[in-house]
């Protein structure tokens, strides 16, 4: 459908080359493109490679965020315009504006029925580029999917049996933005404005009905958002939507997502947005996921189109496969390197692409050096005259020099005999050479002409043309398809076609697509050089032409196998091809792990010899790609000699695949071990409580970087002084789990607050960086004690300073605290016992009503939570100024929430000031939510008043209308301060969350909870007013807060 759409829009561009520029890199074969290759050097990453890894991510980070920086997304906006609406609607409306705000939407009103959108393409105000970008993106999800895209008339609503005239109407508007889900328009239509590359596929995501992924419930164990960073007017695009308002999958959290925003999206200070908790991640955001394995899954999952389409498939897809609807037919999407015919059970095999035929009529292609001419076709060859170039691989037959360039083709005439093998060509994204007079179908004519300092010479049969004076090419290229839908074509003998997509080869079933170019220069000759679009991917500079086409070359397949692991046999093996032998060239082989359920694995290299690039080592010619995360993602790829740490996967499937895509010098092979890691009673921390118990020595990540003492990094969010971390057990370097995190972490750089997580267990192994530790050691017996082993930040000879001995900890399933002593300002609400396991409570409460306070046994068999009992403000409340706070996300109507917070001995917050406005919003961004706010009109209609009587200062408390539309209208007496921190009037009867606030109440007589206060504030003469929370609560006497308050 998207192909016939194609030809009836595309509008052909006649220009000449002296104007026409593309914005292309002059070499794509260095690019960064479809996975990092990561140079190994004895086990860690080099300093030089790790840069250059960092620089090739901040550049897609950035592209990404420039992607994401004009766009417009109208399910916050909706929700927030909502707010202005009148409240005559029921309660669950009035309330669930935020529905529309999911991850992706299951109510039946807003999903596009029988998966069948329509569409229309407003061609005044998009050029045939841009449509060629949204029809690709369309053709992404009906590849994968059984979604359809069909041209929208008055009828197709009838003709489809829709019951509805909606559809799309894409155009070229500011911005880039879609509404979430299908609107009820109607015959109008609802707008979209795609932009461009994913940007299409993103928009298409949100008219599907996804959110963005960064405002999944579950962030908070795999993203920080910094909205210190964050452009205002932006901030609504990163709150959590609530958990019970989204279709739920298991894996939590999408890295790969393209609905997840670049990690600089909206910044405006040039800093991240959002912070990865593990950066080992950071791949996976900066390269998105060509397949969007999970993307397409969940958009499956809910709008379930193969019930209608399957209901005789009763197979189950293994190995985290899915069942989906493709080219007519009900199959299995595997994981990379598993079989869709066997329903993901076995390895991937040959293909069967070797035996078909290449498509009937005239076409030509470029001949590959020192290959024969595909069976059925005729050679020939032009040489044109004047300077040209080449890039560095360089397979096409022929020659360049500073002379001429000699170019060679396969030329298939329009008469070829049709074969029962031979194909269509398929829709993608790439351009033959024309022979025969006219096109294939599908295709649309374009021609190049160069300026050529003498007439080109010529031989045997050649695609059509003009080579009398001037060397003129006739191309047909097509742009109906996506890049990254693999086409079936022979792939029996390498073979060329031009290259059409910027970024990356059209992926084609058997081979690997390599981008090589060639460069010519014109001769001065003023309206000789010219051409006309569609063209292959080119470069214009100045007089030089370069033009791009992709090698294809075959690749084996079959190899690797699938390995099961289970309790009794937990510790398999497994070898590269003919090890100890080199693998063979150009060949993918994959291995698929499983566990049983509930279970992680651990990966380990004894022996590792992936070749790097021999001219640019921080390139990796073979590699081994390891897809630990899930299954389903692209994994980070390795090469290099050595590899000393193991990988831990996250599920209990993971995969190692071997690319193997250059010529064999040397013994190149690896050998791998695969085990069970420790699980649950098996670890030194309980996963149960994401190691908030930990209370071991480890200083150091699972990288080796040094840890921060958490009082240096007063700038993030948790640290030592931090009111909601004082039982966390944040003193030191430690590496602990205070929360944001699936285990232990550390910071590891104070200015941004990087973080990484640690190996407290020391499942991951223990080993030396640096080559000379013995000897180092040996020649100094100070070497380990005054840390001369850390270079950089780098521990560098763990192994040889002893440091392995501090991983091997107890389980914690064996550790016990004794009874813990009473407070003596408590008592127990439990029946003490004279012995606890680790991360089992015992509850106080103060003896004078109030606070109840939970101790907790640690892994150090002391208890986090001693000390008194009786606070100024119970424990799970927040400090500011001479009031205690606490945020109640429960929506209750204003009356209600003004009952709770007097029975709490307080009354609805007031923002007065813009220092408590913040401070207030801040409460909410864990779980944001629009709230009361203790300020109406109900006294006076028209005068807003706080609850103590004083009226509204706008510029002083930084309140304003959102929007800058005034709402203070009959019937809406209430004030909230919705998530933007705009001031909303509302229905008192409406429902909303609420914050409560308390006067702080001090004793006749302060404590200090520590035994340090006064060394603390020696060293921090800010202590006690940059943090009040810690210096009421731990520091109350040194601090001198009772004399304060008298």
């Amino acid at each position: 459908m998207t192909g016939m759409a194609m030809t009836t829009v595309m509008v052909i561009l006649s220009v000449a080359i002296g104007i026409q520029t593309e914005d292309v890199p002059v070499d794509p074969y260095r690019e960064i493109e479809s996975d990092l290759g990561f140079v190994m050097n004895h086990g860690l990453i080099s300093a030089a490679s790790q840069r250059m890894v960092d620089d090739a991510l901040e550049k897609l980070d950035d592209e990404w965020a420039d992607e994401n920086i004009n766009e417009i997304n109208t399910d916050i906006l909706d929700d927030d315009l909502d707010e202005n609406m009148d409240d005559d609607d029921d309660e669950e409306e009035t309330h669930g504006r935020s529905i529309t705000k999911r991850f992706l939407l299951n109510t039946p009103r807003k999903l596009w029925p029988k998966c069948v959108i329509p569409y229309t393409l407003d061609m005044t105000t998009l050029v045939p580029e841009k449509v060629s970008e949204i029809l690709s993106a369309m053709s992404l999800f009906e590849y994968w999917t059984c979604f359809r895209f069909v041209p929208w008339t008055a009828t197709t609503g009838q003709d489809f049996g829709l019951e509805h005239d909606n559809h799309l109407n894409f155009g070229r508007h500011s911005g880039c933005w879609s509404h979430v889900g299908m609107s009820s328009a109607g015959m109008s239509g609802q707008n979209i404005s795609c932009c461009q590359g994913k940007n299409c596929i993103h928009e298409i995501g949100h008219a599907l009905g996804f959110s963005h992924e960064q405002q999944n419930p579950y962030r908070d164990d795999y993203v920080r958002i910094n909205y210190e960073n964050i452009k205002p007017d932006n901030v609504f695009a990163f709150h959590k939507v609530k958990a019970h308002k989204r279709a739920l999958f298991p894996w939590r959290y999408d890295y790969t997502s393209v609905m997840h925003y670049g990690l600089k999206a909206f910044n405006k200070n040039g800093r991240a947005a959002i912070t990865l908790l593990d950066p080992h991640m950071k791949y996976l955001v900066g390269e998105k996921d060509s397949q969007y394995y999970y993307f397409l899954r969940e958009a499956e999952s809910v709008y379930k189109c193969t019930d209608d389409k399957c209901p005789d498939f009763t197979a189950t897809c293994a190995y985290d496969g899915y069942l989906t609807y493709r080219e007519g037919q009900c199959v299995c999407r595997c994981i990379a390197g598993l079989d869709s015919a066997t329903n993901c059970t076995t390895i991937e095999g040959g293909d069967k692409a070797r035996n078909i035929k290449w498509p009937e009529g005239g076409f030509s292609i470029l001949k590959v050096k020192d290959v024969k001419c595909p069976k059925g076709s005729e050679v020939g060859y032009v040489t044109h005259f004047g300077q040209g170039k080449r890039s560095r691989d360089y397979d096409i037959a022929g020659s360049v020099s500073a002379k001429a360039t000699k170019l060679e083709f396969c030329t298939f005439s329009s008469g070829t005999k049709k074969s029962k093998k031979s194909i269509t060509w398929p829709p993608g994204q790439y351009c033959v050479s024309r022979a025969g007079g006219s096109c294939p179908e599908g295709f649309t004519n374009g021609f190049l002409q160069y300026a050529d300092v003498r007439p080109p010479v010529t031989s045997g049969t050649l695609p059509d043309g003009n080579y009398t004076l001037h060397t003129k090419f006739e191309f047909c290229c097509r742009s109906d398809g996506n890049k990254d839908n693999p086409i079936v074509l022979p792939v029996k003998q390498p073979f060329l076609l031009w290259k059409r997509d910027r970024k990356a080869c059209q992926k084609v079933k058997g081979a690997v697509g390599i981008p090589q170019h060639f460069e010519f220069t014109n001769r001065r000759a003023r309206g000789v050089a010219e051409l006309k679009r569609p063209l292959p991917l080119f470069k214009k500079r100045y007089r030089k032409m370069v033009l791009y086409v992709c090698i294809y070359k075959p690749i084996q397949k079959g190899c690797g196998g699938i390995i099961h692991l289970t309790e009794s046999d937990s510790i398999r093996e497994l070898t590269s091809p003919d090890y100890p032998a080199s693998y063979r060239p150009l060949s993918v082989c994959t291995w698929v792990i499983q566990s049983p359920p509930n279970t992680t694995m651990l990966l380990s290299f004894p022996e590792f010899e992936i070749p790097a690039s021999t001219e640019d080592p921080s390139v990796c010619s073979d590699k081994v790609e390891i897809r630990s995360f899930l299954p389903g993602q692209p994994g980070i790829s390795y090469c290099g000699s050595g590899f000393r740490s193991a990988i831990e996967s996250q599920t209990n499937i993971m995969s190692l695949i071997l690319h193997s895509m250059t010529p064999q010098t040397g013994s190149n092979h690896f050998r791998a071990s695969v085990s069970l890691a420790p699980q649950g009673d098996d670890l030194c921390y309980l996963s149960g409580d994401k190691g908030w118990t930990y209370r071991g020595d480890i200083n150091f990540t699972h990288d080796l970087q040094t840890c921060l003492p958490w009082r240096n990094v007063t700038n993030c969010h948790h640290h030592e002084f931090a009111e909601g971390d004082r039982f966390a057990g944040l003193e030191g370097n430690k590496c602990r789990s205070p929360g944001h995190g699936t285990r232990p972490w550390c910071y590891t750089h104070a200015e941004d607050c990087r973080r990484d997580y640690c190996d407290v267990c020391g499942t991951g192994g223990c080993f030396d960086i640096l080559d000379d530790c013995l000897a180092s050691k040996t020649a100094d017996f100070t070497y380990c004690l005054l840390g001369h082993h850390i270079k950089e930040g780098v521990v560098g000879c763990a192994r040889t300073c002893g440091l392995c001995d501090t991983q091997k900890s107890a389980p914690a399933s064996s550790i016990r605290c004794s009874s813990p002593t009473p407070p003596i300002d408590g008592k127990p609400l439990d029946a003490l016992r004279a012995s606890y396991r680790v991360g089992e409570n015992v509850h106080f409460r103060c003896m004078n009503g109030g606070n109840i306070r939970s101790q907790t046994c640690l892994t150090d068999s002391t208890w986090a939570g001693e000390g008194r009992v009786c606070q100024v403000c119970p424990d799970d409340w927040r400090i500011m100024g001479d009031h205690c706070y606490k945020y109640f996300p429960d929506p209750v109507n204003e009356t209600e929430a003004v009952r709770r917070c007097g029975n709490e001995k307080g009354q609805v917050a007031m923002a007065k000031t813009t220092y408590e406005r913040d401070f207030i919003y801040n409460l909410l961004l864990t779980n944001p939510h629009d709230i009361w706010l203790g300020l109406g009109d109900k006294r006076s209609e028209g005068t807003l008043l706080w609850t103590d009587g004083t009226p509204l200062d706008h510029e002083q408390s930084g309140l304003h209308w959102n929007k800058g539309k005034v709402t203070n209208k009959r019937r809406k007496d209430c004030a909230k301060m919705n998530k933007s921190r705009n001031l909303v009037m509302r229905k008192c009867s409406a429902k909303e969350a609420y914050v409560c606030q308390t006067p702080i109440i001090f004793p006749s007589q302060c404590h200090d909870e520590r035994d340090d206060c006064a060394e603390l504030l020696d060293g921090l003469p800010t202590l006690c007013t940059d943090f009040r929370g810690f210096g009421v609560r731990s520091c109350a006497a040194t601090c001198r807060e009772c004399e304060r308050s008298l």
